[in-house]
């Protein structure tokens, strides 16, 4: 059975606070104006009414189990509950850190049981939730995905990507042979 990265592994950002997709949480991770996406700050932040909340919370709990089982029916049951989850969050959904989140473990069962195109369009609408862009776990995803659909130059820029925020230890638990094409894109890498 295929070892993957800890669904729950926390990677930061240069300033040490953890990257949205992380952070199952309720608050408001965006604010949209006329196509221009910001960081939400402050206390004034909208969030997710405790219920449906707390039914969000328990979906993913029981996916992230069935996830972690690895096998290919308990990934496809993961994937069911986690879209349920994202049926229930309010809209927009990519307004929410939780959106982000669920978003990227339903990413990561199409990645698992090789549904590469479904994962690469999956990732795409990803990269429009808060915290996406420069996570090098979503990046390290979208470059393998490219790798595996054969798009080779594509799959380097992603795969630099993880690496840059994530370093060598990214690659530990994955197939050698990313890495490996990294090294053929990136110079100076051992």
């Amino acid at each position: 059975m295929q070892k993957y990265l800890d669904i729950t592994k926390i990677y930061c950002d240069t300033e040490g606070e953890p990257f949205s997709y992380v952070l199952l949480d309720n608050r408001q991770g965006v604010e949209a104006g006329r196509g221009n996406y910001t960081i939400s700050t402050g206390k004034t932040q909208a969030t997710i009414p405790e219920e449906p909340f707390s039914s969000i919370q328990s979906l993913c709990s029981k996916a992230d189990s069935l996830l972690e089982e690895g096998t290919r029916e308990s990934t496809i049951h993961a994937f069911r509950a986690y879209a349920e989850a994202l049926d229930i969050l309010p809209e927009p959904t990519n307004s929410w850190h939780a959106g982000g989140w669920i978003l990227s473990r339903m990413g990561e069962c199409y990645f698992r049981v090789g549904s590469f195109e479904q994962a690469q369009d999956l990732y795409a609408d990803l990269m429009w939730y808060p915290g996406a862009i420069g996570n090098p776990w979503i990046h390290l995803r979208k470059g393998q995905i490219n790798f595996e659909l054969g798009e080779m130059e594509r799959a380097g820029d992603e795969l630099i990507r993880a690496y840059m925020g994530g370093g060598k230890d990214i690659f530990a638990l994955e197939d050698p042979k990313y890495y490996e094409y990294l090294k053929t894109v990136a110079q100076g890498l051992e």
